[in-house]
């Protein structure tokens, strides 16, 4: 089983999806945890230069749960008719083995921003 686990930046979904790897016995795979650590390897700069980090987060976060039988995947998702090239791209969460469950962290949208703010990198 696939445990992908979306919604708004600063919605929570890291925290539940703590919470419910431990619970289930599943592996985590947080993109937010690839990308900070990419920031602490190489550096932050600009836009463009977050954004090709967060390209490569995709990648790496791809290649970690493609090799897990089963896990708890997180991150914030490209909606497939989205003109915008934000977030994880979606194509290849359909070919993982196994069943592949959704769960949308819903959340109110002030609170995320206040969290969001309060981000000690907010990049």
């Amino acid at each position: 089983m696939h445990l992908i686990v979306t919604g708004i930046p600063a919605s929570g979904k890291s925290t539940i999806a703590r919470a419910l790897a431990e619970k289930l016995g599943l592996e985590i795979w947080d993109k937010d945890d690839i990308l900070e650590d990419l920031f602490n390897k190489k550096g932050v700069g600009d836009s463009q230069w977050r954004t090709l980090l967060s390209r490569t987060a995709d990648e790496i976060l791809q290649a970690r749960v493609r090799q897990s039988e089963s896990s708890v995947i997180v991150s914030w998702w490209r909606h497939p008719a989205s003109a915008v090239q934000s977030g994880t791209p979606i194509d290849w969460l359909s070919e993982l083995r196994g069943k592949v469950i959704e769960m949308n962290r819903i959340c109110d949208p002030a609170g995320a921003v206040e969290r969001f703010k309060s981000r000690t990198r907010l990049c």
